[in-house]
């Protein structure tokens, strides 16, 4: 028969094991909603987010998402998704944002996601248990062929495996009409 430290011992570890499962869906519910509110927009060409392993996103993880661009006559805006935990522990996030074209043309470039003002406090939208931003990459692009634009996305951060960053993503919204 168990003594009774031993019933409360495991009784806390059923606690605790619980209220990880309802962080977990907490988190899970909150960033599908977001999806949802996102898509409504009429000009969105694409929204895609992708879960983070829960033990950190590893800089040889790249995320990668094929975007179809029908339309040259319009401008397009291009977007990062991203969702972060509260312990994240830095105001900002470097990228590297990977890029080929339909005609095969490729770029890589560096950017830098702030995510926090100087005193610490939060920019993107979010509640107790996450924090969301959809943060402008490239605005007025004009695509030169319509076709499958393929883009990869690096952490590139001073460490290796990067906690609390649960989804990363891409969005496209058409914009006016180039003239």
């Amino acid at each position: 028969m168990p003594t009774t430290a031993e019933i409360i011992i495991t009784a806390e570890g059923v606690r605790k094991s619980n209220l990880a499962v309802v962080k977990k869906t907490a988190v899970i519910l909150i960033a599908l909603v977001a999806m949802l509110m996102q898509s409504c927009n009429s000009n969105t060409v694409y929204d895609q987010n992708l879960f983070l392993p829960e033990d950190g996103w590893h800089y040889k993880n790249r995320a990668a998402f094929d975007i179809e661009i029908t339309d040259t006559t319009h401008y397009h805006n291009f977007f990062i998704n991203l969702r972060i935990t509260p312990d994240y522990e830095y105001s900002n996030l470097y990228v590297l944002v990977y890029a080929k074209s339909p005609t095969g043309d490729s770029t890589m470039t560096r950017e830098e996601l702030k995510l926090a003002e100087a005193d610490g406090r939060w920019t993107g939208k979010g509640s107790a248990s996450i924090i969301t931003y959809r943060i402008p990459i490239a605005e007025k692009f004009v695509p030169k062929k319509a076709g499958i634009y393929h883009f990869e996305i690096e952490q590139n951060m001073r460490t290796n495996t990067l906690k609390d960053v649960v989804n990363i993503g891409m969005a496209v919204e058409k914009g006016d009409v180039v003239f």
